[in-house]
This record gives C-alpha cells, sequence and structure tokens, in this order.
C-alpha cells in the first residue's frame, strides 16, 4: 500500500487530516473569563461570571438575556438606570480574549464556531 501524506485511515475510520479537523472544531468552546452585570467595576456592577458559565461554558454557542436576575447590582447612587451585561471570553486557551455586551432587555450572543483550515 502507497502512502498518501500521512491521509491514510486510521483504523478508527477517519483520515489524519479529517481527525484533525473534527479535533479542531471540538476543541473550540466557550470558556468564560469574566463577566459582569451592571455599570462599571469599579462601582455599580456584581460579577455575574458565575451565572455565565452556567449557560455558556464549553458550548460552541450560547445566547444569554440581560435581566435583572443575573446578580444583585450594588445600591449605589452611581448604578446605572439601564443594566449592562460585558462577558470576556474564549474559544481556545491561548487565543486571544473576546468581549461581547449588551443593554437590558437585549441579550449577549457568544459564539466559537469551528477552528479554520
Amino acid at each position: 500500500m502507497q502512502s498518501n501524506g500521512g491521509d491514510l485511515p486510521a483504523p478508527g475510520g477517519l483520515p489524519a487530516v479529517a481527525r484533525k479537523k473534527a479535533d479542531q472544531s471540538m476543541a473550540r468552546s466557550i470558556q468564560i473569563v469574566r463577566a459582569q452585570f451592571g455599570g462599571r467595576a469599579d462601582f455599580g456592577a456584581c460579577d455575574a461570571s458565575s451565572y455565565v458559565r452556567a449557560q455558556c461554558e464549553n458550548r460552541s454557542s450560547c445566547t444569554v438575556p440581560v435581566t435583572d436576575g443575573i446578580c444583585q447590582i450594588p445600591a449605589t447612587s452611581l448604578a446605572p438606570l439601564i443594566p449592562r451585561l460585558q462577558v470576556s471570553y474564549r474559544c481556545t486557551a491561548t487565543e486571544k480574549t473576546r468581549t461581547k455586551g449588551a443593554d437590558k432587555p437585549f441579550a449577549v450572543r457568544l459564539a466559537c464556531g469551528t477552528a479554520a483550515p
């Protein structure tokens, strides 16, 4: 049998190149770095990381509605009139952090998709 550059099927079935692409697409899942709800981090905001992780961590995409139930915004005179959810996340451990945000009553959509070939 002649070699075709490592593209021969393995005993499991997929050629090496196809297995590599499948492994890359599976490895691209959402990893929440930080999430905050309310205003700026130094006043009027709460840590929403655990809430967002519960809905999005290890998925390829997710949508988080911006609602009052995310976490309790500190009661300060500087709290925003329209709260905002700001989420920082990565799709792989080595990827640059992405940031998405939305104001109430909208939603934050996070997506990793598949790796580029």
